[in-house]
Order: structure tokens, then C-alpha cells, then sequence
């Protein structure tokens, strides 16, 4: 926000103070100077000086040389044609070199033979007025060789604040000069509207009827009827102040309305009060297919939801974003309609946001407004209205008479009630770390601020929040109000005495890290996409409505249709990457995820599958209370993997090969190998009820320790055709798994064994002679059982061989054994008395002896 420090100055005191001085006041109550911006309506020297002689021209009868101190060793000599000039007068000198409006340059110069070192001003050459009859008369004894600029009060100082979304009432002057008089101990000087003469025989009554239907966008809305006035251009001093601020001034009416928005930070509209049908201003929602053209002369379609300012023909304005055409201030309106409201600033947004439209006022509508200073409000725009004409408004010369009604029309719905908040003055003591803070100190900071006291012991202290105040909600809001006003620079740098102990990690963020390297290993791409899902995309999966997986949870104010439900599974995300990828021309992508899927049963569950209990579990990170609650929504953590087609590109020198189940397993498989559990997981033939997405014929579901884990499975070629993700090859291969039941399978031993593999693994190749009816899985029983194990991490069968060279009812098994350690790498001599034991047990367990 750009703030003109002349302006501010009509608020609060700031004689005395530097700009530096100021923004640093303002930086130390949460408002951020971001620049200071000295502003100046020429360069160069423009001096006080005091004429010291003042003598007749030699040749020349209307000019005079004068004799000119500007506080420097030597006098000017000034030719000068002003009839007031004469010695003892302080005035403006333009020095040599300076630069005034209109680009006009001072040079030294001879006129008539006399040398002429400058230039007395008057007031049209310093484009202060269009009078030019004599030379600027400066009052009293400023200081010579100072800034004429300062002694006049035309230069000015611009702050460009940051003012935090929660400070609405700072995006007024009078809000920055509340905190900033509160800050110095200054007093605050609010404009005074008493002096405002009212037309008794004019009742805006008469002219204006006002209806909220829509009580929940329109919390209060106050009308007033004006008459008689002129569209003219508004004061010079109105304009600077308006362009300062960055708003372009357009004529006085309009300039009245913005100049007290900038005041209060309370937008206003003014209509023309005969292009208002029946004298009738309704608040209402709009109808679907309306459409209303604003302003900027663009034409809006309207929806449900917004909230529109209507006549009894239809709408003419967008409430609290901008105004329509057809009631717009025109160059011959005598008469006005004064509409100042409060909206809600959640609807305010929400419709700024679907139209792209924002504006000044909207801008301040979704912070939130005073609903107890509109009447105010309304009064001080009439005032500035009532000024600016019965001061002529510069060169126009407007003689029109203004008629301000005697009263407003005040449409007030639900009286919205005061916030009311205890604050305790131990606990604001122990908060800010000062010690030395009294209950009077309390009341003094809160009190400066407009928080008003009701009630009180020798701690605890009630205030009123002020409606201006909406960012106070609790204790610690005014604790942060007192600790604004005293100084945080002024809370002592104390290390605070705690336990220096660390809080040990959960387990399952290291489990989950393992997971993502353990994907990355197997040659997969990590990737990241919002927790949102489509419809199309749901309906795209064969999900109907009473499916666990069909999203229940959807946002109230979503980014877009695509984001407006929350996911339940990470795959529609990694499906779309897939899209996303192939259009680019990227086929055979692997990606994984790790994410959350969001269900929402309510309390009763009993209607779920028995193969789909787990999803309504609360998860892990859940504390002991959301636990407890029924209703409440569960959380699953995901990983889920995509594997596209094809698995391998034809080249010259290798076929193509397509992607199938069997290498969504492979990768599945090397998941729960790296974390031990590949052994005791359940392989079994889906429920095709259960994922209608999957190929029926080429999925399965993984169940550990009786708990379903997850699935894999190629994607059903319907689900495939209708994301655009069916080729000649088939349909991508998907995988997900819930990383809880994967970490709640493991041991404490195993979970200390899985990690990344840092140190390389140690093999040994060992053919053994077993009777024929031994098998495989009684080989990896063995192994399983084997006491002895202490590195020994991979069994894997290579060879089988039959044949008339080996005993009769014998048959030759060849295995690969790994020994591995997370700590170091292994050495031979180690792995020998490991590798001898092992075949050791095998033999008396399987009567296997090694060939």
C-alpha cells in the first residue's frame, strides 16, 4: 500500500519525525516499509531566500533587481517583474540549475544588461495555482537556504507498506494511523462530519428503497441520497492525494468515494440516481445465465453464488467487485445515491476469483470491512462532496449547490455482536519474557488501540474487540497486540532452560525413505502430484458410488472441477503422468508415489467388505483422541507404481518386449524382498467386484500376516480405452500397496536389517543332490529354519538337473546364496563358517549333500 506521509499527517502528529523515523515505527508494529519514495514537484535547488534590497531596473520601468539571500556567502542578484517584491519578504528562489513543472529550466541569464541568477516564484510556476500576480510571500521566519519545497507543504514522502492479509483495517489511513499513533503515544485525529449541512426537507427515504435478500452475503447496507451535484474535477489536493495512493482521480464524485475507501478501507459505489429503475437497490444471489456489464465495459455471466446489486429491472452492479454501466456517474448527473455495505468476503472472493476480476474494493471486501462504521462513513463522503463543489473545484468554477439528505437508510439484518476476550496479565508476562509489564501497562497498550475494557480483576482483564479488529479471535492475539505496541526488540535475549534431549523420529519416516530407494533400486522415477481427483478420472476406473474406493471427501472451494475431491488411491495421479508423458512422446515410463489415500465411511462401517475393513482404520499418526472418533476420516499410506507399455523398446540387436503382470510382480516382489517380507506374503486371484479396474485374468491381490497389503495387476482394458491408455501392446501395469501394513509386518530384527544396501553381497553357487520328491519350497523352509543365520539374506534357485549320471531316485538342485552386511563388507573367512553350517542343517534336514 502507498502511503503519502502528508496525508497521514492529518491522522496523527508526525512534526518532528523523519521518514526514516516513521517506517521504522511502522516496520516495528508487523508493518513492513518496503520503500520510502521522496517525492517532488521539481529538482534541483528551489531555496526560501528574503529579498534584502529591492532597486528600480536601470532600463526598464515594470522590473526591479533584487538582492537575494538564499543562506549562502553571497547574495543573488534576481531580475524580477512582481509588483510585490520588496525588500524584507521571504520567498521562493529558483536557483540556477533547478527544474520547475512544465520542464522549464533556470539558467543564468542578462535581461535588459543586468545578470539575473535565478528566479523569484510565483505560485502558477510552481503549478500551485493560476495565480501569477505577484511573487510567493512565505509567513513567518523559515530558515534560508532550506526546501522551499517543505515551507509551502508540496513536497511528500510515499511508504510503500506490507500490509498482511489479517490487517484489513491497515489498508485505510486512519487503520495505519491508529497503530502508529498508539506506537509514538501520539493522538489520533479522525475526520469530524458535524459540520455537514443536511437538507431537513430531503429524506433519502423518498429516494431510495433498499432490500437484502441474501442476508448471508450482505451483512449490513447503507444508503444516502445527494443532490444538486456536479460532475467536476475534484480539488488539486484531493487529486495529489489519490495519485499518491495510486488510484487515478476521474471527477469529483468518484474521487469522493475512492478518497474515503483509502480513509476508512471501506469501499464505496455511487449511482446515478436517475439510472436507478424505481429508486430500488436489492441485494441478491443471481440467477443462472444472467449476465450484467461492469464497468470496464466487459460482459459477465453470472452463476449461482454471486452476489449482485439490482434495480427492479435487473442487475446493476457486482456487489463489492465493481459496478455496472447502465447506473455509472455520467458528466450531466445532479443527482447520486451513496451505497455503502458490508459484504461477505468469502463470496466476494470466491466470484472474483471464478471472473478474474479483481478491484480495489474486492480486495478489501475478502479481508473483511468495519460493519459498525458504515454510516460514518457515508457522511464523510458526502462532506468531501459538499467541499469540493463549494470550493469551486480549482479552474471549473462549478456553482452547484449541494443537498445532502437528513438521513440514511440503514438495512441491518442480524445485528452482528462484539467479539468479547479475556486477556491475563501473568500469562502475557510469561509469553513476551517481561517481567517488568504491569496490569496498567496492559490496559494502556489495548486501550490505545480502541480495545475497549469492560470488566477486570488484578489479572484478568476483558476487552471489546473493536468490529475493525476482525484478525482477534483469542488471548494470544491480544498478548501478540501488547508485544506490537512495547517493542519485541525489547524482550530479553534468554535462552529458555529445556532438555536438550532430541525426540526420537518415527520409525515408519526412515521406513518410508527405505521404501522411495527401494523403488528407485528397481529402476522406477519418483513422482509428486496434488492429493485431488476428477470424476472423469473415477468413472474412467469403473468406480460406482458405493464402491469403498469412490471418493466421499470433496473440498468447498476447489482450485478447479479436475482437483475438487480428494484422492483415495495414488493411481488416477500416476495415470495421468502416463498421459502427460506419452503426448510428449515418452513411452515405457516407470513411476512411483508415496501419498495418502482419504476415506470416509462415517460411523457406521459395518456396510464395508470384510477385504476393505483396513481402509477405515485411522492411521498410525493419528493421536489417541481422533482415534476415538467414529466419524472421523481415515488416512492409508500409499505407494503405488505405474509401469507402461512397452517394458522393453525393439532395437536392432534386442525384440521389443511388452509389459505384463508378471514384471508388476517382479518389482513388487523386489519391494517386499528388500524389506524381508517376500517369503511370507499371499499371493491370490482378485475379486473382480472388488477392483473393477484391474484385468480379471492378469492381477492379484498381496496379503501379509492375514491383512490385505495391496494389489497388482494390469489395468483393465475398458479403464485403459477410456484414459487414452490402450495400445497395440495393452494397458499399463499398476501396483499399490499400504506402507502400514508393510511396516507393521516386519520384525524389530528385520526392521534394523532393512536398509539401503551401501556394502556389496557375497555369493556362493552350491549344487546339492536331493531325493526327487524334495521340492523347492522344502529347500527354502530349511533355509528359513536355518538357527545358525547371521548374514545369509538370499536363496535363489538356478539349476535343476535329472539324468542317468546321478544315483537312482536322486535329482540335482544348483542355489545361489547371498551374504550381506548393513555395517561393512563381509570377508571370506567369514562367510565360509556361515556357508559350512548352512549345508551342514540342509543335510540332516532334506538328506542333501553337496555335489
Amino acid at each position: 500500500m502507498q502511503v503519502s506521509l502528508n496525508w497521514l499527517n492529518e491522522y496523527v502528529d508526525l512534526q518532528g519525525l523523519k521518514p526514516e523515523d516513521i517506517g521504522a515505527a511502522f516496520t516495528a508494529i508487523g508493518l513492513e516499509v518496503e520503500g520510502i519514495d521522496k517525492q517532488s514537484a521539481f529538482t534541483g535547488d528551489v531555496l526560501v531566500g528574503k529579498v534584502l534590497t529591492a532597486s528600480r531596473h536601470p532600463n526598464a520601468d515594470t522590473l526591479q533587481l533584487c538582492s537575494v539571500d538564499v543562506g549562502k556567502e553571497v547574495p543573488l542578484n534576481i531580475v524580477c517583474g512582481a509588483p510585490n517584491a520588496r525588500a524584507g519578504l521571504h520567498v521562493v528562489v529558483a536557483t540556477v540549475g533547478a527544474t520547475l513543472p512544465g520542464d522549464f529550466k533556470i539558467k543564468k541569464s542578462k535581461i535588459r544588461g543586468e545578470l539575473s541568477e535565478g528566479m523569484l516564484c510565483s505560485e502558477k510556476e510552481l503549478n500551485l495555482s493560476e495565480s501569477h500576480d505577484g511573487i510567493i510571500e512565505l509567513k513567518g521566519e523559515p530558515v534560508l537556504g532550506s526546501d522551499a519545497a517543505a515551507a509551502l507543504g508540496i513536497g511528500d514522502t510515499v511508504l510503500s507498506l506490507n500490509v498482511t492479509p489479517n490487517r484489513a483495517d491497515c489498508l485505510g489511513m486512519i487503520g495505519l494511523a491508529r497503530d502508529l499513533a498508539a506506537k509514538l503515544k501520539r493522538t489520533l485525529k479522525e475526520p469530524q462530519t458535524g459540520d455537514l449541512r443536511r437538507d431537513a426537507k430531503l429524506h433519502t427515504e423518498n429516494h431510495l428503497k433498499i432490500n437484502v435478500s441474501d442476508a448471508q452475503g450482505c451483512l449490513r447496507f447503507v444508503g444516502l441520497y445527494i443532490d444538486g451535484v456536479a460532475t467536476v474535477p475534484a480539488p488539486a489536493w484531493m487529486q495529489k492525494r489519490l495519485t499518491a495512493a495510486g488510484l487515478r482521480p476521474i471527477n469529483l464524485l468518484v474521487d469522493a468515494t475512492n478518497y474515503a475507501m483509502l480513509e476508512y478501507s471501506q469501499p464505496i459505489h455511487a449511482y446515478d440516481a436517475r439510472n436507478v429503475g424505481g429508486g430500488v437497490l436489492e441485494v441478491r444471489d443471481a440467477r443462472e445465465g444472467e449476465t450484467l456489464v461492469t464497468l470496464d465495459g466487459q460482459t459477465r455471466l453470472l452463476q449461482v453464488g454471486d452476489l449482485l446489486i439490482c434495480d427492479d429491472k435487473g442487475p446493476i452492479g457486482l456487489a463489492g467487485i465493481m459496478g455496472g454501466a447502465s447506473s455509472e456517474i455520467r458528466p450531466d448527473t445532479s443527482a447520486i445515491l451513496i451505497e455503502v455495505a458490508a459484504f461477505a468476503g468469502s463470496r466476494i472472493r470466491r466470484t472474483s476469483k471464478r471472473l478474474g476480476l479483481r478491484s480495489e474494493a474486492s480486495y478489501r471486501f475478502e479481508r473483511g470491512v468495519d460493519v459498525d462504521n458504515l454510516a460514518t462513513v457515508a457522511w464523510r463522503v458526502a462532506q468531501l462532496i459538499a467541499d469540493g463543489l463549494s470550493s469551486g473545484s480549482g479552474a471549473t468554477g462549478s456553482t452547484a449547490s449541494p443537498r445532502v439528505a437528513a438521513d440514511l437508510v440503514d438495512v441491518y439484518p442480524a445485528e452482528v455482536s462484539k467479539k468479547v476476550i479475556a486477556v491475563r496479565v501473568s500469562h502475557t508476562k510469561q509469553v513476551l519474557g517481561l517481567s517488568s509489564l504491569t496490569r496498567s501497562d496492559v490496559i494502556d497498550a489495548l486501550t490505545s488501540l480502541e480495545f475497549e475494557l469492560l470488566d477486570g480483576t488484578d489479572d484478568r482483564l476483558v476487552f471489546e474487540v473493536p468490529f475493525f479488529r476482525g484478525d482477534i479471535e483469542r488471548e494470544i492475539d491480544l498478548v501478540e497486540e501488547i508485544g506490537r505496541l512495547r517493542g519485541f526488540d525489547k524482550i530479553p535475549y534468554q535462552l529458555p532452560v529445556m532438555n536438550i534431549k532430541p525426540t526420537p523420529e518415527d520409525p515408519f519416516i526412515s521406513f518410508q525413505e527405505s521404501a522411495r530407494t527401494a523403488m528407485a533400486a528397481l529402476g522406477l522415477r519418483e513422482t509428486v502430484s496434488f492429493p485431488f481427483v476428477s470424476l472423469r478420472d473415477i468413472e474412467a476406473l469403473r468406480l460406482t458410488p458405493e464402491h469403498a474406493y469412490f471418493p466421499k471427501l470433496t473440498l468447498a472451494n476447489p482450485l478447479s472441477d479436475q482437483h475438487r475431491h480428494m484422492q483415495t488411491s495414488l493411481v488416477p495421479g500416476l495415470l495421468r503422468a502416463v498421459y502427460d508423458n506419452r503426448r510428449r512422446s515418452e513411452f515405457g515410463t516407470r513411476l512411483f508415489e508415496c501419498g495418502r489415500g482419504y476415506f470416509n465411511f462415517g460411523a457406521d462401517k459395518s456396510s464395508l467388505e470384510p477385504a476393505f475393513k483396513g481402509l477405515a482404520r485411522p492411521g498410525r499418526h493419528y493421536s489417541p483422541r481422533a482415534k476415538a472418533e467414529a466419524e472421523r476420516p481415515s488416512e492409508r499410506q500409499w505407494l503405488a507404481a505405474v509401469l507402461d507399455q512397452p517394458y522393453q523398446e525393439k532395437t536392432w540387436q534386442t525384440p521389443s518386449v511388452n509389459t505384463s503382470f508378471y514384471h508388476g510382480k517382479a518389482t513388487l516382489l523386489g519391494l517386499l524382498r528388500d524389506f524381508g517380507l517376500a517369503d511370507m506374503a499371499q499371493w491370490a486371484v482378485i475379486n473382480p467386484e472388488h477392483y473393477p479396474f484391474l484385468h480379471p485374468g492378469a492381477a492379484a491381490s498381496v496379503t501379509l500376516n492375514g491383512k490385505l497389503a495391496g494389489f497388482v495387476g494390469e489395468l483393465h482394458p475398458a479403464s485403459a480405452a477410456a484414459l487414452d491408455l490402450l495400445t497395440a501392446e495393452g494397458a499399463p501395469v499398476i501396483i499399490e500397496v499400504d506402507l502400514e501394513i508393510l511396516f507393521d509386518a516386519q520384525s524389530k530384527a528385520q526392521r534394523s536389517a532393512v536398509s539401503v544396501k551401501r556394502f556389496p553381497a557375497i555369493t556362493r553357487d552350491i549344487a546339492f543332490l536331493l531325493p526327487k520328491h524334495k521340492t523347492h519350497a522344502d529347500v527354502l523352509a530349511a533355509v528359513k529354519g536355518f538357527k545358525r543365520k547371521q548374514n545369509l539374506t538370499g536363496c535363489e534357485l538356478f539349476d535343476v538337473y535329472t539324468g542317468d549320471k546321478l544315483p537312482a531316485g536322486m535329482k540335482s538342485m544348483a542355489y545361489r546364496f547371498a551374504f550381506q552386511s548393513p555395517d561393512r563388507t563381509l570377508t571370506d573367512q567369514e562367510v565360509e563358517p556361515e556357508l559350512e553350517a548352512l549345508t551342514s542343517s540342509l543335510n540332516q534336514s532334506l538328506e542333501a549333500s553337496q555335489r
